[in-house]
């Protein structure tokens, strides 16, 4: 299995996030989904002592593209678009430096505010579907990403883990993703940020990339 489709269960309906896609290396792409496949992205930076950031976007995609962001085994960050890089470079710590942290969030804008599809799900050699189940009651959440090249523990509690075998690699890779709960947002979207290192702290500021799909 190269690809990894995640997928929300709200309200009896079946709406796609986003994809993530292993490299032959231990590199890995990310994806999101949405209704229009209007994309924007760009970076910004997270001021210091800073929790909650705001940040503009201006749509630079036509529906036929899909740009896709990358977080390279080096530690090489950018968003690329028909094979060409149209936001970053973002260096961090190597991937196999990683020991649990945080490394990549998915923010949906709301559940209600995603697209359906049919309940027909995929299970391929290269592709499979994951379907994540809202609890009652939740409107809304973001899907925490977590990098550890020693062991698949996490920073924090992950239900879904994931082993990257390479014939590189002379250990497992894990990942771990953690859906956490959160108020809806203004608008249909989703996005993805990422690109700050494993020792981050909100004392200093913190660059990342975004891409985002409405």
């Amino acid at each position: 299995m190269k690809k990894l489709r995640f997928l929300v269960e709200h309200n009896n309906s079946l709406k796609p996030v986003f994809l993530i896609s292993f490299g032959n290396d231990s590199s890995i792409y990310l994806f999101p989904y949405g209704k229009k496949g209007v994309f924007s992205y760009g970076r910004s930076t997270i001021p210091e002592n800073v929790t909650a950031h705001s940040f503009k976007y201006n749509p630079r995609e036509n529906p036929e593209k899909h740009p896709k962001l990358s977080i390279h085994e080096s530690g090489q960050v950018h968003v690329c678009s028909e094979n060409k890089q149209v936001a970053g470079p973002i260096t961090i710590s190597p991937l196999q430096i990683w020991s649990g942290q945080h490394i990549a969030t998915v923010q949906v804008d709301s559940f209600s505010g995603l697209a359906s599809r049919a309940k027909q799900l995929k299970n391929t050699t290269t592709l499979k579907d994951h379907v994540v189940k809202c609890e009652k009651g939740v409107e809304n959440g973001r899907f925490a990403i977590y990098c550890n090249y020693s062991e698949p523990t996490f920073s924090t509690h992950c239900p879904i883990r994931l082993e990257l075998v390479r014939p590189h690699l002379p250990r497992v890779m894990y990942f771990g993703v953690s859906l956490i709960a959160s108020t809806p947002l203004e608008g249909e979207g989703i996005t993805i940020i990422t690109g700050w290192p494993p020792e981050s702290s909100t004392s200093e500021p913190m660059d990342f990339l975004f891409l985002r799909v409405e």
